[in-house]
């Protein structure tokens, strides 16, 4: 099976939803920081652009007039939110500001506007100052998401599926669309498809989407289809996306047509999509577009030169299947490379070893066909890591959850008002002895050829009974990241087919 999709350097669409905030239940911030805060929206919410501008433009110059710190702050606010920036300039403006920088709002304004220079690190730097201003709960699953589009783009794809997980955790459901969307391409990053569908099932469910909000999800369902091998979707949904096709294509967008084009068995798509593809690369930076060392570049004017040196004559389709062969090969080997890593920081999550010890292999300089076969021999310090990690394992990870424990969390969490858990149901299963019964089943239903460990027979019984990730999570006192990676875990262990659920699994296993 082909892998077409798999880049180290996803890069989330971010841009629209950077400085959105709305009303929530406040957190904590301090009294400047709040009055800052409050005043900005005040002004968004009362005022058309172009006014808001101008009063920017006011306050800036009148706070450094009269060394008043707030004006200066709150008009410095506006001008970086409203106004494109070079880095220069906005290094120059941050530089001159002569108060301290103190809410959200302003800490959110530099953190985008660097985010949107693609200066991925100071970006990141910023948002996590906004994050520990922020006052609502919105502002901080904002934050979260935005700081994982920044690891994106830096090419730290754990950190980024880590900060992703943690924004779907505080966010209220249905979660916003862009949230979904960049977990789902976390999702395809490490192999989890069938998670990733769901998520961009649930996006697609949003009422009133947007052509560009159509757009990312589309995109990301054709990387899933190439990625799973199942082309006469890709084809399908290749099809949706023509209809709401981007003027000018992105990073991302660029990354799955290109290798959506090398998936299929012919090279008509390739021919269809070149102009645009090549148009695309006079104003995309290369080194983001083309993971390195990532063969596709081959099939572009730009890179001519590298066919004399392989010695391939530009005769039929013979390049374009040479680059399709290459492509494979490659994809693979970065796709194993990378769920080595999320299995070394899942285990990493459950021993005495900090998770910050994992990250992604660093930008190499050698050539693509050199990475190429250096690549596949990188998990063998990987493999030593997830060994060391298993020995070092707590106990008590492993210990099974009682009944009683689990209707006394969930009693907590209902008086607690976790209303978007829904946990009544699982409630009345719990007392009910549902869940004891799918248990008492489920001993006589596992092999010991399964291996599955007693967490992973805990969530097997979840699953079957129906609750989401998010409920799982909870009752196994687990993060939503966990949980799917638990439940992708569980259908390879149980040789699950992709169109059967937990609970036809169950039902079938019973009467054979």
């Amino acid at each position: 099976m082909h892998k077409c999709g798999f880049s180290f350097r996803s890069g989330p669409c971010l841009a629209w939803f950077l400085m959105l905030t709305v009303a929530c239940p406040s957190w904590s911030q301090d009294a400047k920081g709040a009055r800052l805060d409050s005043l900005f929206s005040a002004l968004k919410a009362n005022k058309a652009v172009q006014a808001i501008k101008a009063s920017g433009d006011s306050l800036m110059e009148v706070g450094k007039l009269t060394q008043d710190c707030e004006s200066e702050l709150l008009g410095t606010t506006i001008y970086a939110t409203y106004n494109v920036l070079p880095i220069e300039e906005l290094d120059a403006l941050i530089d001159s500001i002569d108060c301290p920088i103190v809410g959200y709002q302003a800490n959110n304004a530099f953190a985008s506007r660097y985010y949107l220079n693609q200066d991925y690190q100071r970006a990141m730097e910023w948002f996590e100052r906004a994050e520990h201003a922020a006052s609502t709960q919105h502002e901080a699953m904002a934050c979260a998401i935005a700081i994982g589009a920044c690891h994106s783009g830096l090419g730290n794809n754990v950190e980024a599926f880590r900060a992703f997980n943690q924004a779907y955790n505080i966010a209220d459901h249905p979660a916003p669309m862009i949230l979904l969307n960049n977990l789902a391409a976390s999702q395809i990053t490490f192999g989890l498809y069938d998670d990733a569908l769901e998520l961009l099932d649930e996006a697609l469910s949003h009422e009133g989407l947007s052509r560009y909000e159509l757009q990312l999800i589309r995109l990301n369902r054709l990387d899933v289809y190439c990625n799973t091998g199942e082309l006469e979707q890709a084809r399908t949904e290749y099809k949706l996306l023509r209809e709401v096709f981007p003027k000018r294509l992105d990073a991302t967008a660029f990354r799955v047509l290109l290798n959506f084009a090398l998936e299929l068995d012919s090279s008509d798509h390739w021919l269809e999509l070149k102009s645009e593809l090549e148009d695309a690369l006079t104003y995309l930076d290369h080194d983001f577009v083309f993971a390195e060392g990532h063969p596709g570049r081959l099939l572009f004017d730009a890179y001519e030169a590298e066919w004399n040196e392989l010695g391939i004559p530009d005769e039929g389709d013979s390049r374009w299947r040479s680059v399709k062969s290459l492509t494979a090969a490659h994809n693979k080997m970065r796709l194993d490379v990378a769920k080595k890593l999320l299995e070394e920081r899942n285990a990493l999550a459950e021993s005495t070893f900090s998770n910050e010890q994992i990250g992604l292999t660093p930008k190499l300089s050698f050539p693509w066909w050199a990475f190429v076969l250096l690549l596949a021999g990188a998990g063998g310090i990987g493999t030593i890591l997830l060994r060391k990690a298993k020995q070092h394992k707590h106990v008590d990870h492993d210990d099974d959850v009682t009944e009683l424990s689990l209707i006394n969390r969930v009693t907590s969490l209902m008086e607690h008002e976790q209303e978007d858990l829904d946990l009544i149901e699982v409630l009345n299963d719990l007392r009910g002895g549902v869940l004891e019964s799918v248990q008492a089943q489920l001993n006589t239903l596992i092999k010991p050829s399964h291996e599955l460990t007693k967490m992973e027979r805990q969530a097997l019984a979840f699953f079957i009974l129906g609750y989401s990730p998010k409920q799982v999570a909870v009752l196994l006192d687990r993060s939503v990241g966990y949980i799917y990676n638990t439940r992708t875990l569980l259908r390879k262990k149980l040789e699950m087919k992709k169109s059967t659920d937990f609970d036809n699994w169950y039902a079938q296993s019973q009467h054979s």
